[in-house]
């Protein structure tokens, strides 16, 4: 297989990306009030175990386990999240090797300003670099995303496409309305292509909770390089490294408020990879590239995700489905984070 780490559509990139979305869909704005019901943010840290699930015959990969670490802070006028990952590839033709990912982004409460960073490294070597940010411009909502790095380049931001938070308080809004679908695309400086166009099925969940389990053992939270004053770190974004907390037992995670009294809705959520990507290697400093040429890649979706989203913006689970193999992701510990007195 090709490097993990290189700028292509290949399985390990795709895993890396897809946790970046996944980050993205952990935060909604606070305080909307829908149907009776609130809502919203509660700002908090949490801690995941991945593990592979379901393994279907491959030449690749073997198996794929790790953590994610996530956290969201209220800014005031915007939301700072900081998501840090390490996964274990274990290949059948080729080294074990230890994956690791940064993802800092800020988005501003009125949806016109949106701020992403992402580092990943392979074995401690940098692989690639994203620097950006996307604004909207005019009454409608166009604008532009701006990249500084892998290279300097400008493409639009078409109105339709949504920032995270935008993305997630439509689907809370739809839930919370008693629809069972909604579709819209979403942009998260994750990767170099445009958006991903988004379908997500959703299902009230009558028992959100933590399944019991006899032991929990997190695997070793490795810190990534401190970036010092590198220039790619986003201004906005708190972006010191995250201390993984202790794993808490089944009960202890069911009894914390941050899931005991929520609604929580099962979503099956199917992500469609736009073209006419942004590439390391372009020859151009600069690319426009028109609405009207940005058709899908494909009919068929790049992955599928499920999660339980609960109404305060807790994802309490979530499985990663390729045609090939599952990723399961299951909360370690979850704990509140301090809101601003804004």
């Amino acid at each position: 297989m090709p490097h993990p780490m290189i700028l292509t559509r290949t399985r390990a990139f795709l895993i890396l990306i897809v946790l970046c979305l996944v980050a993205a869909t952990l935060y909604v704005t606070r305080d909307m009030w829908e149907g009776g019901a609130l809502i919203g943010i509660a700002p908090h840290q949490a801690l995941y175990q991945m593990t592979m699930t379901r393994l279907m015959q491959t030449n690749e990969i073997a198996d794929v386990r790790g953590q994610m670490s996530y956290r969201i802070e209220d800014a005031c006028d915007g939301w700072n999240v900081a998501q840090k990952f390490n996964l274990q590839f274990v290949y059948t033709d080729a080294p074990t090797a230890l994956v690791t990912s940064d993802y800092n982004t800020y988005e501003s409460k009125d949806g016109k300003r949106y701020e992403f960073s992402t580092r990943r490294m392979r074995n401690g070597q940098l692989t690639d670099e994203i620097l950006g940010k996307a604004e909207r411009k005019d009454a409608a909502g166009n604008g532009t995303i701006a990249y500084q790095k892998p290279k300097v380049a400008e493409i639009p931001l078409p109105a339709e496409v949504l920032f995270p938070t935008q993305h997630t308080l439509a689907i809370l809004r739809a839930a919370q309305a008693g629809q069972t679908w909604f579709a819209a695309p979403l942009f998260d400086g994750s990767d170099l292509a445009k958006a991903s166009d988004v379908t997500s099925f959703i299902q009230t969940q009558r028992k959100p909770y933590i399944m019991q389990v006899k032991e929990l053992v997190p695997l070793k939270f490795v810190p990534l390089p401190d970036a010092g004053d590198d220039t790619t770190a986003v201004p906005a974004v708190v972006v010191e490294t995250l201390k993984a907390p202790r794993a808490m037992t089944s009960d202890a995670i069911n009894a914390s408020p941050l899931l005991s009294n929520t609604k929580a809705w099962r979503l099956r959520m199917a992500f469609y990879t736009r073209g006419d990507a942004i590439t390391a290697d372009d020859k151009k400093d600069a690319a426009a590239i028109s609405p009207e040429d940005d058709p899908l890649n494909s009919t068929v979706p790049d992955y599928e995700m499920t999660m339980i989203l609960h109404s305060n913006g807790v994802v309490s689970s979530f499985t990663l489905d390729y045609p090939d193999f599952s990723l399961y992701a299951r909360l370690l510990s979850i704990a509140e984070v301090a809101r601003n007195s804004c």
